[in-house]
């Protein structure tokens, strides 16, 4: 939930097909296209209160995907998981969240690998979360690692890992 009782966001599986589906649902009040909440009293026409659309369309086994969602300072929701990847042989840690927190004029969501690679299994059990100011942190477990397709070495190792994000530093130059 954001900021206020307007800001609320869920994430849910979703099989329409022979695919699973990582969906999300977002409060628009009114006008929304996730399915009848209720109906009004006095003219008995259905109330759509949430706006659904897929996060992610390919989930590879939902048994193996975890998914966790927050809201930023600005109340846009955002949401890490899960996932692997078509062609790749294991997870992969993702976040995904709607143009408009970043300037767009979309509805659209887009996803972003945050770690990851085509070879070790990284993102289960994650959780996310914001500071104050906007600085994301993201908790997981990365059940094993090998570094290439090559590599012989295999970590096993379950380690708990976290992915944040720092401010950017620039430094003023002067031409002359």
């Amino acid at each position: 939930m954001g900021t206020t009782k307007d800001n609320r966001a869920m994430v849910f599986n979703f099989k329409p097909t022979t695919t699973d589906f990582l969906y999300r649902a977002t409060y628009v009040g009114n006008g929304g296209d996730c399915g009848a909440d209720g109906v009004e009293q006095l003219t008995l026409n259905p109330i759509y209160t949430w706006d659904c659309n897929d996060i992610d369309a390919f989930i590879n086994d939902i048994n193996k995907t975890t998914y966790s969602i927050a809201y930023d300072p600005w109340d846009f929701p955002v949401v890490a998981y899960n996932n692997q990847y078509t062609g790749d042989t294991a997870q992969r840690l993702y976040i995904s969240f709607p143009d408009e927190r970043l300037g767009l004029p979309s509805t659209v969501w887009h996803r972003y690998v945050i770690d990851g690679n085509a070879w070790s299994n990284t993102g289960p059990q994650s959780a996310i979360s914001f500071s104050n100011s906007g600085l994301g942190l993201i908790g997981y477990v990365q059940p094993s690692y090998r570094p290439s397709a090559d590599s012989i070495f295999i970590d096993n190792t379950q380690d708990l890992r976290i992915a944040l994000q720092g401010y950017g530093i620039f430094l003023s130059s002067i031409m002359k």
